[in-house]
Order: C-alpha cells, then structure tokens, then sequence
C-alpha cells in the first residue's frame, strides 16, 4: 500500500487524520507521563525497538 492510499483510508477511517496524527498524539502524550526528557527518549527507543 503507498503512503497516499493508506493516508486516504486512514482519514476515512478517523474522521481525517492524516498520517502525522497518531505519531503526534502518542509523543505527545508520552511526553506528559514522562518525567524528563531522558526518560521520554527511552520510551520512544524502546517502542521503536519493539515493532
């Protein structure tokens, strides 16, 4: 699937978030539990790593 289609389901899907959207809200959210930005860099290394 390219990047177009699945952008185009997506915001059919979710009412019009694009592909950004998600990532956004979910650093951002890590952002508010994490306590500092070292420990924010290891949550995100860690998720990354685990896909």
């Amino acid at each position: 699937m390219t990047y177009r289609t699945a952008e185009r389901h997506l915001g059919a899907a979710t009412d019009g978030w694009n592909l950004h959207d998600p990532r956004h809200s979910r650093l951002t959210h890590a952002g508010e539990d994490a306590p500092n930005a070292d420990e924010l860099t290891a949550r995100m290394t860690s998720d990354r790593d685990s896909t």
